[in-house]
């Protein structure tokens, strides 16, 4: 069966790629000179600014709507001085870096609010939508079983002030 579907293939893009010479002239001449057209611009790089203030977050599974947890994050107008703070907890500091329209987190390890007396250490990414921020957290529990590893979701709202 694989190898009718390659023979079939290599058939169609044989037909395809032979032409004579009157229709490929014909061809190119309908179509519009882009020599002078410019390419848009790439859009601006994110910068801390484009964060910063304060986000509520809701935590969530990969795939459900179920909220874990909620937590709040200091975003700066620079790189450094970011900060999670969980509920009943001390703030832990971020190390934070950008990439095109993107803002990765890492947090060192810390005691989770989900699994009791484990110690777990989270990398996030997020984007601003609109005056919302939607991101991704991989977190990496202290554990030899096989859910060491947990994939989650954020959505942040800016905090009233």
């Amino acid at each position: 069966m694989r190898r009718f579907v390659v023979i079939l293939s290599l058939a169609a893009l044989v037909g395809c790629s032979k032409q004579d010479d009157s229709s490929a002239s014909s061809s190119t001449s309908k179509l519009p000179d882009t020599s002078t057209t410019a390419a848009a611009p790439a859009p601006p790089a994110t910068t801390p600014a484009d964060f910063s203030g304060e986000w509520d977050l809701t935590v969530m599974p990969e795939g459900n709507d179920s909220v874990l947890t909620t937590s709040h994050l200091l975003a700066t107008a620079t790189a450094t001085g970011w900060t999670m703070t969980l509920p009943g907890r001390a703030p832990v500091p971020l190390a934070v870096t950008f990439s095109g329209d993107s803002v990765m987190t890492i947090a060192p390890a810390y005691e989770s609010v989900l699994r009791k007396g484990v110690m777990v250490s989270t990398s996030s990414v997020f984007h601003r939508n609109g005056n919302n921020l939607m991101g991704t957290t991989v977190a990496r529990y202290t554990t030899t079983g096989s859910d060491s590893l947990v994939r989650l979701r954020s959505v942040g709202v800016r905090s009233p002030k």
